[in-house]
């Protein structure tokens, strides 16, 4: 068990709906259970309830405040995981008013996923540290009871089932995340150089089409020929509407043949997601 840490819940992203506070207290309550003590940010919920299925379409917070609030959890000595908890597409917003050398010098630990996704990778761009993709709320979702084991040993919650496609063995820093929202980055100083990284890819959202156009901007910005190793996560739209073999057939068509290649349905969006070290060395081999 974790032990006498604070930890901070924060909402780079779009807010959470007011009805999902109840949630969210029963998850700080969780993890105080734990032994963490949990601040809450200013800028969780949003003011108004909407109709959105997750998240709210605005924030309570401009870019500026949500940066200040987070730079201060960075800051404080006492903190050491940052959880955040949203999703949506608002939180590349924060990123030229983090303060980078305060991050770099932090012990604490940053945890998003999704949309997150651009905060990770431009963390790790600028200061070379590491985060963690995983989505806290996990442990109060369908698979609830399997995520809190997990949690609570670490062997558990990074370990995770694979297969490979192509290859037999990759070796490597991971950077990557949510491809829609990595995507944000191209073109500015946050996106990672990829040269010989593993990259991590998954998405919530997106049909066959859209993440192909996904993966020929990849292509396009060189990140195929940079790369050392490739792993797919869960594409739950892709998966749900059309098929795995779709994303197959993608990947065989603009991936180059000499890059490793895993998969795996364990990281991402599912309620059964496990966690990934952003920024950290993976090493997977063929069974």
């Amino acid at each position: 068990m974790k032990e006498n840490i604070s930890a901070a819940m924060f909402a780079a992203s779009n807010a959470l709906k007011p009805s999902q506070k109840e949630d969210i207290y029963k998850l700080r309550d969780l993890l105080e259970e734990f032994g963490e003590s949990v601040i809450l940010s200013e800028f969780l919920f949003a003011e108004e309830e909407c109709l959105e299925k997750t998240f709210a379409s605005v924030s309570p917070g401009s870019p500026e405040q949500k940066a200040a609030e987070l730079n201060a959890y960075f800051a404080n000595p006492r903190i050491k995981n940052i959880y955040d908890v949203s999703g949506g597409d608002l939180a590349n917003g924060i990123l030229p008013y983090l303060y980078y050398d305060v991050i770099r010098a932090s012990s604490a630990k940053y945890w998003g996923y999704s949309d997150n996704t651009t905060v990770i990778n431009a963390i790790y761009a600028i200061t070379g540290k590491s985060s963690i993709f995983y989505q806290i709320r996990n442990l109060i979702g369908e698979d609830a009871e399997q995520q809190t084991q997990n949690f609570l040993k670490e062997d558990k919650l990074f370990n995770f089932n694979y297969e490979f496609l192509q290859g037999n063995h990759i070796e490597g820093v991971v950077l990557g995340g949510n491809i829609r929202c990595l995507l944000k980055l191209a073109g500015t100083k946050y996106l990672p150089d990829f040269s010989n990284k593993i990259l991590f890819l998954e998405s919530f959202s997106g049909r066959t089409a859209r993440i192909r156009s996904y993966f020929y901007q990849l292509d396009q910005l060189g990140v195929f020929e940079e790369i050392s190793g490739l792993i797919l996560g869960s594409f739950t739209e892709l998966f749900e509407k059309d098929s795995k073999d779709s994303l197959l057939k993608i990947v065989e068509e603009i991936v180059p043949d000499r890059i490793p290649i895993a998969c795996t349905d364990e990281i991402g969006h599912g309620a059964n997601s496990k966690a990934l070290r952003i920024g950290e060395s993976l090493s997977l081999s063929r069974a």
